[in-house]
């Protein structure tokens, strides 16, 4: 079979951000109690109902009162008020976050404060509104409290409760499909790992219909079948398939794939390791081509799986790594023939005496001991073919793997 139509039109990472976002849309949505809301996507602005706190609330156990009350410096005596009666006069006990009576604009601490019978001596001086947390002042009723496109966190939790809402509309979550290819996985001959490890980092990450499929064959019709079914079964919006992607006699995955109806497509990404990486996405779905190498791989999940996750699930920023400080490269890097391209290389990064050293890897594709090792890594950018040691460097993460 001719390699022709194997043969890479390679895209740059902005290209891929790009395509994605033109090609993928948010999935339906759905609506689920907040107390289980935690890592989906908000499918609209959510305001509040009501002001937080609705009145004005005690920031320590102590005494409310009204400073008009105190005549002189402390020590200083104030009456305690009765159980069905305050006013300005009077100091009433109140506990941490309780309603503070409207009469009163400040409380004493209990440590500043002792009670003598019916009165209670105040130690301090008190200032207009201390110890108070004011109506509205943690959140403003109408406020826009999470933004369309935003990741629902635990501490939302809680403030989704506060304010009386018991159930949201969250976009669905990808259902993926996670296909190894090759021969030698089908009879036996070897064994295959890279997808147990990509679908532990996505459910690590939150996508929890993530389903390891029994691997297939190099052949260009089993691989097209196979993903169609999948697709038109309704059970999945993602096809993963890890192994097969390049141009080898017995690399066959991309020649299933293009032939599938899509509307935006590309043929490898401009970056090293991991260029063979492709994909076909239309609407609602999706196929993502990776590398067999767990290196290659875990950069194709990086820069074009889990954007094409995040574009499904309505993240407002589909990219997955980001910058997390910059440090000192501790010996000099060369690129040599993937100047062109850009260069993921894994990293040790760490702090001694207050500054940051990063520790490069060479970068070996077949590496399996690199990702597991790495904390963190350097992506250069295209046309770069050297970084001198000593030189500064961006240290980038990706939640769930480094």
């Amino acid at each position: 079979m001719s390699f022709l139509g194997k043969m890479f039109k390679y895209v740059s990472l902005n290209e891929v951000l790009a395509i994605i976002n033109a090609s993928l849309k948010p999935l339906g949505t759905i609506k689920v109690d907040i107390r289980r809301s935690a890592g989906y996507v908000a499918s609209s602005d959510i305001k509040a109902p009501a002001d937080i706190p609705k009145n004005n609330i005690s920031l320590v156990d102590g005494f409310s009162l009204n400073i008009s009350a105190i005549k002189s410096d402390p020590p200083i005596k104030i009456p305690l008020c009765k159980e069905d009666r305050v006013t300005s006069r009077c100091a009433k006990y109140v506990k941490t976050c309780e309603e503070v009576p409207s009469e009163h604009n400040a409380v004493v601490p209990l440590e500043v404060a002792k009670v003598e019978g019916d009165n209670v001596i105040i130690f301090k001086r008190i200032e207009l509104n201390e110890n108070i947390l004011k109506r509205s002042s943690d959140v403003r009723k109408d406020e826009v409290i999470i933004r369309r496109g935003a990741k629902i966190l635990p501490q939302h939790i809680r403030l989704l409760g506060e304010l009386g809402i018991e159930f949201i509309e969250v976009f669905r979550k990808p259902r993926i499909a996670v296909i190894p290819i090759g021969d030698e996985y089908v009879s036996g001959l070897a064994k295959e790992y890279t997808t147990y490890t990509l679908c532990s980092i996505m459910r690590n990450l939150g996508y929890l219909s993530v389903h390891r499929l029994g691997p297939l064959g190099d052949d260009v019709k089993a691989i097209l079948t196979s993903i169609k079914e999948l697709l038109e079964s309704g059970n999945y919006d993602v096809v993963v398939t890890v192994g097969g992607s390049s141009i080898g006699l017995k690399d066959f995955t991309w020649l299933a794939v293009k032939n599938l109806k899509a509307s935006y497509s590309f043929r490898g990404v401009k970056i090293y390791p991991g260029k063979t990486t492709s994909f076909v996405g239309n609407g609602d779905k999706a196929i993502v081509v990776l590398p067999g190498p767990l290196y290659s791989a875990l950069c194709g999940l990086i820069f074009v799986l889990l954007p094409s996750l995040r574009r499904l699930e309505g993240m407002s920023s589909i990219r997955a790594d980001k910058v997390c400080c910059i440090g000192t490269l501790l010996r000099a890097l060369s690129f040599g023939r993937f100047k062109p391209f850009s260069k993921v290389v894994y990293s040790i990064t760490k702090v001694e005496e207050g500054h940051i050293y990063v520790e490069p890897f060479d970068i070996m594709p077949h590496s399996i001991s690199q990702p597991a090792k790495a904390n963190s890594f350097i992506l250069v950018d295209e046309g770069v073919d050297s970084i001198p040691k000593g030189s500064p460097v961006e240290v980038r993460i990706v939640e769930g793997i480094f």
